[in-house]
C-alpha cells in the first residue's frame, strides 16, 4: 500500500515538476513568470484529445481496440504534438508580449500572462465546450509489478518522458553552445549581449521550452487520468510554482525534486488521512521551507543562474 501510494505520487508529481522546471528557466532568463503555462497545460491535453479522436474515427472506424503498432505510433504523436503546441505557442507569447514589455514594470508582464492565461481558457470553452472530456484509452491495461504495487504503462511513459525530457534540457544546457548562451544570459543579461549573445533569441528559446514542458505536462495528465477539463491547468499552474520554490526558484533541477516531493505528499496525505487534507499538507510543506530554507531546497544564492 504505502509503495502503490509513492508511485503514484511520484508520478503526479512528475507532471508537477515538468511546469515547475518551466517556471525556473523562464525565471532563470527572463527574471519573470509567464503565468499563461497553465492555459498551456490546458490547451496541450486538447490538443492530443482532438489528434486522438479524429486519427482513431478515421484509422479504426471508432474506439474500442487499439493494435500494439497503433497505440505506439499514438503516443509518439501525442508527445510530438504537445511538444510542437507548447513551442509555437510559448515562443508568440514571448515575442509579441513579454519582449514589447521587457523594460515595464515587474508587474505588468505577470498581471498580462494572466490575462493571455484567460484567453486560452476562453478559447478552449468556445472550441471545445466546457464540459470535461474523455479520451480514448490508447494503452494495453497491467503493468509491472513492484512487490504488491503495480506501476501502470501509463506511469511508465509518464516517468520515461519525463527522465528524456530533463535529460535532454541537461545535455541543451551543458553541452551545446546554445545553452551555454543561455547560461551566461542567465547570469548577467548586460554581460551576455557585450560578448555577442543574441538574448532575445536565448529568452525565446527558455519561452519555447518552458511551455513544451507545460503541454507536455497536459498531455501526460489526459493519458493518465483518461479526461481533460478547460480549467485543469489552473491547479497545476499553483502546484508547478510550488515545485519550483521548493526545489529552490531558477534551479532547474531542484524543480523535479519539488515537484515529486510534493506529489508524494499528496497522495500519502490522500491515502493515509484524508483526500480533503492533501492540498493542506503539501502547501504546509512548502511554507515550512521557505520559512527554514528561503532560497529552497536546492537554492542558490544566485537564483537567477542556471
Amino acid at each position: 500500500m504505502l509503495m502503490q501510494q509513492i508511485i503514484n505520487g511520484a508520478t503526479i508529481g512528475l507532471v508537477y515538476s515538468l511546469m515547475g522546471l518551466g517556471f525556473s528557466l523562464v525565471w532563470a532568463t527572463a527574471q519573470t513568470i509567464n503565468f499563461s503555462q497553465g492555459a498551456i497545460f490546458s490547451l496541450g491535453g486538447y490538443a492530443v484529445y482532438t489528434m486522438l479522436i479524429t486519427v482513431l474515427i478515421n484509422v479504426t472506424s471508432g474506439l474500442d481496440s487499439v493494435s500494439g503498432m497503433l497505440s505506439l505510433f499514438l503516443v509518439l504523436s501525442c508527445i510530438g504534438l504537445s511538444i510542437l503546441v507548447g513551442i509555437l505557442v510559448g515562443s508568440g507569447v514571448e515575442k509579441f508580449y513579454f519582449r514589447p514589455l521587457r523594460e515595464a514594470p515587474e508587474l505588468a508582464p505577470l498581471l498580462g500572462s494572466t490575462g493571455i492565461g484567460l484567453v486560452v481558457y476562453n478559447l478552449i470553452n468556445l472550441l471545445w465546450g466546457t464540459q470535461n472530456r474523455g479520451l480514448p484509452n490508447i494503452l494495453p491495461q497491467g503493468g509491472i509489478h513492484i512487490g504488491d504495487a503495480q506501476v501502470s504503462f501509463v506511469q511508465i511513459i509518464v516517468l520515461a518522458v519525463t527522465c528524456v525530457v530533463v535529460y535532454g534540457i541537461h545535455l541543451i544546457l551543458q553541452k551545446t553552445k546554445i545553452g551555454k548562451a543561455m547560461r551566461a544570459t542567465s547570469w548577467d543579461l548586460r554581460a551576455a549581449k557585450l560578448m555577442g549573445i543574441n538574448t532575445n533569441h536565448m529568452i525565446l528559446i527558455a519561452f519555447a521550452i518552458a511551455c513544451a514542458l507545460s503541454s507536455t505536462g497536459g498531455m501526460l495528465v489526459a493519458l493518465y487520468y483518461g479526461s481533460i477539463s478547460p480549467f485543469m491547468g489552473f491547479s497545476i499552474t499553483v502546484k508547478g510554482l510550488a515545485a519550483a520554490v521548493l526545489g529552490g526558484f531558477g534551479n532547474p533541477m531542484g524543480a523535479i525534486v519539488g515537484g515529486i516531493s510534493l506529489g508524494i505528499v499528496e497522495a500519502l496525505t490522500s491515502a493515509y488521512v484524508t483526500t480533503d487534507w492533501k492540498d493542506f499538507m503539501s502547501y504546509s510543506v512548502l511554507i515550512l521551507v521557505i520559512v527554514f530554507f528561503p532560497s529552497g531546497l536546492f537554492g542558490r544564492k544566485k537564483a537567477e543562474a542556471l
